[in-house]
């Protein structure tokens, strides 16, 4: 960031391989399905990017595939969070409360308007995970994307697993889908649980 007397720059790093959801968007419109060992090496990056924002206190709180970059094409390794302006910082013990995300990542407690803190983020990040697996669905969505039904959804629903989707993927996906997309919060998986569970074991090799 510099300045002058007229004018106000800004520097930011370019990033050239896209966002998440055009790398799911193409695989979709060339009928490729990410396997699920894909899926698990993306979802572990993004969430060792959380880990780095909780470490310092801050809440992204718009988790969700386009604010998701390739620094370098179909680079998984090169995954960058972006856009960190409707993010907030806590400190230990505090907690937010301004409704903020998009619809179908939102989190149950920010439609009920309580007070939350960072596992809005492990909420959405589920979203993620159920979008890839199944190659485009969400677990809580509406054709219209209509807010007020997708909040009905979230609220009062259970996301369900098709079989053409999830029969033939490791036992440990759906447990951690439920632990990740559970609507209480307090017993929700938080971000260190969630980088040690077993379901990223099955691909480590």
């Amino acid at each position: 960031y510099f300045e002058d007397k007229k004018n106000i720059y800004f520097v930011t790093e370019y990033y050239s391989g896209g966002d998440l959801i055009s790398f799911l968007e193409k695989k979709q419109k060339e009928n490729i399905q990410v396997s699920e060992k894909v899926a698990s090496k993306i979802i572990k990056k993004i969430a060792d990017g959380i880990r780095y924002l909780n470490f310092f206190g801050i809440i992204h709180r718009d988790i969700k595939p386009e604010n998701i970059m390739f620094a370098d094409k179909n680079d998984i390794k090169s995954l960058k969070i972006i856009d960190l302006g409707v993010c907030q910082t806590l400190t230990y013990g505090e907690y937010a409360e301004d409704p903020i995300g998009t619809n179908g990542y939102i989190s149950p407690e920010i439609y009920l308007h309580h007070n939350y803190s960072f596992k809005v983020d492990i909420w959405s990040l589920g979203v993620i995970l159920y979008l890839i697996i199944t190659g485009g669905m969400l677990p809580f969505d509406d054709e219209k994307m209509d807010s007020h039904m997708i909040g009905k959804k979230v609220l009062y629903l259970q996301q369900e697993y098709p079989e053409k989707y999830f029969s033939n993927k490791s036992k440990g996906l759906i447990p951690l889908l439920d632990k990740m997309l559970e609507k209480n919060d307090k017993k929700r998986i938080n971000i260190t649980e969630l980088l040690k569970d077993n379901w990223f074991e099955n691909f480590k090799k």
